[in-house]
């Protein structure tokens, strides 16, 4: 589970599990439109084409990590490039969002925030699709906002939700009773959702704990302290020993101005507080083995419940969510660890909490790769795509990638080699799938192309009939028994599959190819964009990060011809490592003008040994 960590974990969204506080703008997370009647244009340029003009809450997904710096009417920004209605075009990056949330109380009341001039931000007010109104407050701390989010319902808020709008220094809270926002001046017992800096103080997780004069089992006890007694940590993992045959840590302490020693495990790790009831607060400490951790939720200086978790050595905090617009979890705790370089792995816990149990929700983590990336996605009800009562996830497995343009150009741009949704429901205990895209294309692959797993698929009107079709990427990696009832897996081969609206509410399955991408020693990337006239398939060959052989880049153009009523392949353009070794890269392209050659029977020229049966 790859997320994006800049400061501080705060609310589980779409980007990976998280909104950062301090942001300029997580560009793998949605853009959200804030002005009406926006232009998106064909190019990153006033002059381009315009391709639609969008109404304010537009929701526009990027196409790339990529954008370009322009300045107009003497302000400098960028123009972004994003996908609407299936094709990839280009917006102004003053025209977007800086934020955007959900109440949690009703997540059909929606909210953009804008920066704005003499220290103001403008915040628009939509109940589903239909605007409310517009606010303009005062910025109290004249400082740059950042972004906004719902804490839900707290314990002294009557009933209302509370919002935090956060700046570049310090935060404002507001409350909603779904028509108007007024300033929220009472104190939280707790802020710490706000960042990860807690101090030393820490609290004794045990009963009868021994508090030693030396890091040792024999040492001298200078005092039993009780459950909930609190001391200062000098450091957790002071001296490696092992007690009663159990490995650990001696914790290095100071308690009632004395330096002394207290077996880690009966260290509180970290704490902070429920801001739904006022009375509970939640402490996170070391479990008995690696890797092993606990949570308590602690009443009146009791446990009233725990629960055991896997974790990740580089640990970065905790905090409450709210209920994300679940009516039947109290609130969710969300446990973050951060990759501090490459190749560790981060990600996140998700626990739910009912008032007075602990319920697993889900655990992910993800590569810290400089270069590959996974990520595990969350979108609740109350996320700005979510959906009532639905949770979904969405699954990510790519590579950060140099791609070549036409004009010799270098892009870094991410590729996925597998993105599937999935729609789930939860009850308290398990997360139970229901019915998405992805449950509907796995049976199709599972009726006809039993052989294939789907990996990703892409959306979008290939034959210009204004009705949605599909292109779906799967691959055969399923195993089989020989004559001899030895298992054997089979080699990688790609099914490009292409589904048509059948403009029934489904989809007939047009053509297919399953030797148009070549796998040897090697596991292409590719990406589906819907041109004009059709489509194009980006390609890419490495012989980076354990593939072997052909190192190569292809982008291949279909279009769908009207009186066959099938697509034919229209030009290839190839990039490839100069064969002098310098670094260029050389580009030769193929034009089938003249030539109609079929989806099915198409293949890449460019490569001169045989395809795999």
């Amino acid at each position: 589970m790859k997320i994006s960590h800049l400061i501080l974990l705060l609310i589980l969204t779409s980007s990976g599990f998280t909104q950062n506080v301090y942001y300029d703008h997580n560009y793998s997370s949605p853009f959200i439109v804030f002005s009406d009647n926006v232009n998106l244009r064909e190019g990153p340029s006033l002059k381009s084409k315009i391709i639609a003009t969008v109404p304010s809450r537009t929701i526009l997904n990027p196409s790339n990590y990529d954008w370009q710096n322009d300045t107009i009417n003497g302000v400098a920004g960028r123009w972004l490039a994003v996908v609407y209605n299936y094709k990839t075009c280009f917006v102004w990056n003053k025209l977007v969002t800086q934020s955007y949330f959900r109440s949690q109380l009703n997540p059909k009341d929606r909210f953009l925030i804008k920066h704005a001039k003499n220290n103001s931000f403008e915040v628009k007010i939509f109940k589903e699709d239909v605007f409310i109104k517009s606010l303009l407050l005062p910025n109290l701390n004249k400082q740059k906002y950042n972004c906004g989010f719902s804490l839900g319902e707290t314990y002294n808020s009557d009933g209302k939700d509370i919002f935090v709008f956060c700046f570049d220094i310090g935060s404002q809270f507001y409350q909603w009773d779904g028509q108007d926002l007024t300033r929220f001046n009472k104190e939280l017992k707790d802020s710490s959702f706000l960042h990860y800096n807690q101090s030393s103080i820490r609290q004794i997780v045990g009963n009868s704990v021994n508090f030693r004069s030396a890091p040792s089992i024999h040492a001298d006890v200078i005092k039993v302290l009780e459950f909930g007694s609190k001391l200062a940590l000098v450091k957790d993992y002071f001296i490696r020993d092992t007690v009663n045959n159990v490995h650990g840590y001696w914790a290095k302490v100071i308690y009632n101005k004395k330096t002394g020693y207290v077996w880690h495990t009966y260290v509180s790790r970290y704490s902070f507080e429920s801001y739904k009831d006022k009375s509970l607060h939640f402490i996170i400490k070391y479990g008995n083995l690696w890797h092993e951790n606990e949570i308590l939720a602690i009443k009146d200086n009791k446990i009233i419940d725990a629960y055991y978790f896997i974790g990740l050595s580089n640990f970065k905090g905790a905090h409450s969510m709210g209920n994300m617009g679940l009516d039947n979890v109290a609130e969710f705790i969300g446990v973050s660890y951060n990759a501090n370089c490459g190749g560790q792995a981060d990600g996140d816990v998700i626990i739910a909490w009912d008032g007075k149990k602990f319920h697993k929700f889900t655990d992910e983590y993800g590569s810290g790769d400089v270069v590959g990336f996974e990520q595990y996605d969350l979108i609740f009800p109350s996320s700005i795509k979510g959906e009532s009562e639905i949770i979904k996830i969405e699954y990510t497995v790519g590579d950060h990638i140099y791609t070549y343009t036409e004009k010799g150009e270098i892009n870094f741009e991410s590729i996925n080699r597998q993105f599937l949704s999935r729609n789930y429901s939860y009850n308290n205990d398990s997360l139970v799938e229901i019915n998405s895209q992805t449950k509907i294309l796995e049976k199709l692959l599972k009726q006809y192309f039993p052989d294939f797993k789907l990996e990703h698929f892409s959306e979008g009107d290939l034959n210009n009939d204004g009705f949605p079709d599909i292109i779906i990427n799967a691959l055969d990696t399923l195993g089989r028994y020989n004559n001899y009832n030895i298992y054997e897996k089979k080699p990688n081969k790609t099914l490009l599959l292409i589904l048509l609206n059948d403009k029934k509410g489904g989809y007939i399955i047009k053509t297919y190819s399953k030797k148009l991408i070549y796998h040897k020693d090697n596991y292409p990337l590719s990406k589906f964009t819907i041109t004009e006239i059709g489509f194009k398939i980006y390609i890419n060959y490495s012989s980076d990060y354990g593939n072997k052989g052909i190192s190569m880049q292809c982008e291949i153009y279909y279009i769908f011809d009207t009186e066959e009523n099938d697509f034919f392949m229209k030009k290839i353009i190839v990039y490839s490592p100069s064969e002098k070794g310098d670094g260029d890269w050389t580009k030769k392209e193929y034009n089938y003008n003249s030539k109609k050659i079929l989806f099915e029977d198409s293949y890449h020229p460019a490569i001169d040994f045989d395809y795999p049966n």
